[in-house]
């Protein structure tokens, strides 16, 4: 559910002007999420402290891309 809306937000700040800007969010949070899964994996952690731990990231991002839906990138503030 929350991936939904991390691509309805990345669309409407690529629709603002960050263009592909817009996708680094999502592609840092997968990969901080792919990196801390192997760790737990090869470590024997409980994996439902991994579920905790990937909707704080996914929560993280949409926060991030909510910040820049509202803001504009500075190369498109300078032409104005």
């Amino acid at each position: 559910m929350l991936i939904l809306l991390e691509i309805i937000l990345t669309f409407f700040v690529w629709q603002n002007g960050w263009k592909w800007l817009s996708l680094l969010p999502i592609m840092i949070g997968i990969g901080i999420a792919i990196l801390v899964s192997i760790f737990f994996v090869l470590t024997g952690k409980d994996l439902e402290v991994l579920n905790k731990i990937s909707i704080i990231f996914d929560l993280i991002v949409i926060g991030i891309l909510i910040v820049m839906t509202n803001k504009e990138p500075k190369s498109k503030q300078q032409q104005n």
